[in-house]
């Protein structure tokens, strides 16, 4: 195959210009060792409907890839829709279309896919916005309705019609829609209608266990796509954005209405999901506030005893109490990812140090944790220095990544100190919009913290006491070793306060009693 005509990524076949006649023979020989094809189109290559047309009709009601199972095609010049027949048949099993330019010509076409290609499992359409698209006209379920073999879905701009329609799939499995607020948009029903409909329909997503819902309006729409849901739906994978709308939260009653549209969301998810079913929940929303989100709004997905994975991305930063946080190693046994905050958002951060403990004593598969903390509470650092029995010896080796955002931090020894001795496994990640506190948070990560748990090491050594947590941390002393000198690391102080835990006492701080 000439080089200068495709590419290989992975396993998949990209083309890299516009196919042609003498292009005809070549592609005959390899043609039926394809199994993935890319096809793009841009109004620059100089496309050519005339070879579009040519190839079409030599291979007029037969695949020019009689094997291809996957092909994903981006559309930005109509003529590539004259070029797609060839590249379809009985065998194909994924479809990836990404729309620019759609006429009243392609709509029709669309109805036609699945006559072409009618064992698709997997359908994935994204159309562009400024395409001067038919929206109105997307005939999603004249075409869904031939495609009874679909198990994943990833579609856009439908109509609340289509929903009702895609809700009585068989074999359904996974579904994503994005631009949610377009379905009430266009809305032709009442609600009361919409509610009767879906409550009669004899099964309801039968099969579904994965569920996305994207919108770029109002998280009201997302809330009543949720309580069209039947009660009890066995979903394992949920998740919901709301994109595009940065609302501005001016005063105290802006940030209330922002509370409570997350709070229904959250109320409708509690009421209509199995409790046992749900394996990963993620959310996310923005609002620009001068007050920190609270944890209680979440409170009721606690009931969820089977999550693995809850992914908050929340602006501001959720505020968790430390009563919340030992409520979760019991309510979330099994987590094992737990987000409470967009990684780099700028925020008011209200959670305390002291939260890290239940999560670390009680949530032995927790791997990640993205949380936004109050590390220089001075209340918290005095009640550690004074109880070090709060965190000594608690030790869990399963949280390999801490990501801070928004985090002010003080004493960075003895942050560096605690963290060590709770999570001597983790490493320190911080995306900060204010450089000062991103480096002094690096500095506690990629310095303090393998010097503390090199000192514990030969701690263990001196005492010829078996720790695991020597071994773990080989790697981050030999990263502090090979620092170059033309790093200029002072430490000043900082050794002399690593050289209080150098003998073979036990960790102590001054002022314990």
């Amino acid at each position: 195959m000439p080089q200068d005509l495709w590419r290989f990524e992975d396993d998949k076949i990209v083309f890299r210009r516009v196919l042609m006649k003498s292009d005809l023979c070549i592609l005959q020989k390899y043609t039926s060792r394809v199994r993935e094809i890319a096809l793009t189109s841009n109004q620059k290559a100089g496309l050519s409907h005339g070879v579009y047309r040519a190839l079409a009709m030599a291979y007029a009601r037969r695949s020019i890839v009689p094997k291809l199972e996957l092909l994903a095609c981006t559309i930005r010049d109509p003529g590539l829709w004259e070029i797609l027949p060839v590249f379809l048949n009985n065998g194909l099993k994924t479809l990836v279309l990404r729309v620019y330019q759609l006429s009243l010509e392609q709509l029709s076409f669309l109805v036609t896919l699945p006559t072409l290609s009618p064992n698709i499992k997997k359908l994935d359409v994204r159309l562009h916005p400024g395409g001067g698209f038919l929206l109105h006209n997307m005939p999603w379920a004249g075409t869904l309705i031939q495609w009874n073999t679909i198990s994943t879905l990833n579609i856009c701009y439908i109509s609340m019609e289509d929903l009702l329609y895609i809700a009585t799939m068989p074999f359904l499995k996974a579904l994503q829609i994005t631009h949610v607020e377009f379905m009430w948009e266009s809305l032709t029903m009442a609600w009361s209608e919409i509610q009767e409909s879906f409550a009669n329909l004899k099964y309801q997503f039968p099969l579904l266990s994965s569920l996305k819902l994207v919108s770029f309006g109002p998280s009201s729409g997302i809330t009543n796509i949720v309580k069209l849901l039947r009660p009890g739906i066995q979903v394992t994978d949920l998740s919901l954005c709301v994109h595009g709308v940065r609302e501005t939260a001016e005063n105290m009653e802006d940030s209330f209405r922002h509370w409570q549209e997350l709070q229904d969301l959250v109320s409708a998810v509690n009421k209509h999901l199995d409790h046992s079913s749900l394996r990963s929940f993620s959310m996310e929303k923005v609002s620009f506030s001068p007050l920190a989100t609270p944890f209680s709004i979440f409170s009721s997905l606690l009931k969820f005893s089977a999550l693995k994975q809850v992914k908050l991305y929340i602006a501001p930063p959720i505020a968790v109490t430390l009563e919340e946080a030992e409520k979760v190693p019991s309510s979330w046994p099994q987590i094992e990812f737990l987000a409470l905050s967009r990684e780099n958002e700028f925020g008011p951060a209200l959670t305390p140090l002291d939260v890290l403990l239940p999560l670390a004593r009680g949530c032995p598969h927790l791997h990640t944790l993205i949380l936004s903390m109050n590390t220089a509470d001075e209340n918290v650092l005095q009640k550690f220095t004074r109880h070090p029995e709060l965190f000594n010896n608690i030790r869990n080796y399963a949280l390999k990544r801490l990501q801070v955002a928004s985090s002010p931090i003080r004493d960075q020894e003895f942050v560096a100190l605690v963290l060590s001795e709770i999570y001597p496994s983790a490493r320190i990640y911080c995306r900060h919009k204010i450089a000062a506190q991103q480096r002094m948070w690096e500095y506690v990560g990629n310095v303090l913290m393998p010097l503390i748990c090199g000192v514990r090491k030969r701690q263990c050594e001196f005492l010829r006491v078996e720790d695991p947590a020597a071994g773990r941390f080989s790697e981050g002393m030999d990263r502090v070793n090979e620092r170059d000198d033309e790093d200029h690391l002072n430490f000043g102080d900082d050794s002399a306060y690593i050289k209080l835990l150098e003998g073979p006492q036990p960790l102590t701080f001054e002022g314990e009693e």
